[in-house]
């Protein structure tokens, strides 16, 4: 096990806490590449939003914002400090990714 990166079916069913959301990005009115633009760049200065470790490709970011969709995948392993999160266009893609 990667212990950086821990897969999300580590720790099924021990995980703390586990949120999946479909779109929240429209909660806060925001088109897909506006809401990782805003994320990262409070964290990291311009960005185009994208992080390999959230997806499962830059073609599966690109295609969740070409179609404005998105599903999140967070979970919060060991304790309710440390999350993990993964993203893609669909549901399936948003599940290969957290289990890389």
């Amino acid at each position: 096990m990667d212990h950086e990166n821990p897969k999300f079916t580590d720790f099924l069913p021990k995980h703390v806490t586990l949120h999946i959301a479909h779109d929240p990005h429209k909660g806060v009115y925001e088109s897909v590449q506006q809401y990782f633009r805003s994320k990262d760049e409070c964290a990291h200065g311009p960005t185009d939003g994208f992080d390999e470790s959230e997806w499962i490709s830059r073609d599966d970011f690109k295609e969740a914002v070409a179609h404005d969709s998105l599903w999140e995948i967070q979970w919060y392993p060991n304790s309710p400090v440390g999350f993990c999160t993964a993203y893609g266009s669909t549901f399936e893609n948003a599940m290969m990714c957290a289990n890389q």
